[in-house]
């Protein structure tokens, strides 16, 4: 089952849209309204490439990765 997107998912673009998002671009959902997000899409420099509204049925949740490694260690 598919999980809906909330406030701060990363989620993928399912197909093609016509503003130019592609298939498989990654972002951050910014903004939540009844069946349509605001997604936020960054360049690999971390800056903001543009904020735009999707429906929810072009988006997907990325699972995210979930490490068993400790990343910190008490002393």
């Amino acid at each position: 089952m598919k999980r809906k997107p909330a406030d701060l998912d990363v989620v993928e673009v399912t197909a093609d849209l016509p503003c130019g998002i592609v298939e498989g671009a990654r972002g951050t959902i910014v903004d939540v309204r009844p069946g349509e997000y605001t997604v936020e899409f960054l360049d690999p420099d971390g800056y903001t490439i543009g904020l735009f509204e999707i429906s929810e049925e072009h988006l997907e949740v990325v699972v995210p990765y979930v490490s068993h490694v400790m990343t910190a260690r008490e002393e």
